[in-house]
């Protein structure tokens, strides 16, 4: 008996060793940020490596594939890059397809669908956009040209759910019960974009045939249309017990609208009140050089507000 007691640490040793190799064995190793191929004909065998591991990766991070970028649908994407031996669907060898360029497009102006671009990697996309122009490398690149993949995929499919079901979430008197679309949808939505060749006509197809959609659509051009610039600006939390936070908020909130030159310059009582009193007099407000909640109101009901 002694004799087995004894042996047990060695055994609780040897087990957490087995685990702790096994558990490092099935980690998949962070996506690579470069991987120059020179010869093209191996470029999209090591595209298909790549996207694999990105998937692979994000599949154990929560969708995660660097510090920057979250995959929304990773495990529907692996699943149909998986169905396609991880071959890239935007590019063939180094030559990238032009319908990346109207991806990019849309996604740019898909505000105009009432959908957010930051939700579809637009600036992300943009940036490697640029460097595939700039950098005569990029091309050569295949985890770069991986990354993009995997991203307008992303972008895509992401945009064709929103476009099917709306961006949010069904609440819980809605009668429908279609909340979850199958994989047989987005490998629809690839095969439309191979056959069309074209994105708008794809995105197209899934928008909802209603004349109350219609009229909204064509009503939020027409407010995009007259908005000089389109930026979030600072939110003033009103009322508020702190005081100091709250014209933190306000001095950078009027610098924003160029009421004020400086975001952080030290502002006496008087200052204060010149510039509240300014603002409220160009809104069309009661003036009374003190913040109260219409003037917070007003300041809050940004185009930005307004577009959500």
């Amino acid at each position: 008996m002694n004799r087995i007691y004894n042996c047990f640490p060695y055994v609780a040793f040897l087990a957490a060793t087995i685990c702790v190799v096994s558990c490092s064995e099935s980690r998949v190793d962070d996506p690579k940020e470069k991987d120059i191929v020179e010869k093209i004909e191996l470029i999209d065998v090591r595209k298909a490596k790549n996207i694999e591991q990105a998937l692979q990766f994000a599949l154990q991070n929560n969708g995660r594939i660097n510090d920057t970028v979250v995959l929304r649908l990773d495990s529907v994407l692996n699943n149909i890059y998986q169905k396609n031996n991880y071959q890239a669907l935007w590019s063939s060898d180094e030559a990238i397809n032009p319908l990346v360029d109207s991806m990019i497009r849309f996604i740019e102006s898909c505000k105009e669908y009432g959908l957010f671009p930051s939700d579809y990697h637009n600036k992300v996309l943009h940036n490697i956009q640029q460097t595939l122009i700039t950098d005569s490398l990029a091309t050569k690149n295949a985890a770069l040209l991986s990354r993009v993949d995997v991203l307008l995929t992303d972008a895509l499919l992401l945009i064709s759910k929103h476009l099917k079901q709306g961006r949010l979430s069904y609440d819980s008197i809605t009668i429908r019960t279609d909340t979850l679309l199958t994989d047989s949808f987005y490998m629809k939505v690839i095969g439309e974009l191979k056959n069309k060749n074209s994105v708008t006509g794809v995105f197209k197809k899934l928008e909802p045939a209603h004349r109350g959609y219609d009229s909204l659509k064509n009503g939020l051009k027409f407010f995009l249309d007259s908005i000089q610039t389109f930026k979030r600006l600072t939110q003033i939390i009103y009322p508020t017990k702190d005081s100091m936070g709250l014209y933190k908020q306000l001095q950078k909130r009027f610098f924003e609208e160029n009421f004020l030159e400086s975001p952080s310059d030290p502002m006496d009582s008087s200052a204060w009140k010149a510039s509240i009193s300014n603002y409220q007099k160009i809104k069309g407000l009661k003036i009374t050089g003190k913040i109260n909640e219409n003037t917070a109101n007003s300041l809050n009901n940004t185009d930005w507000e307004k577009f959500k």
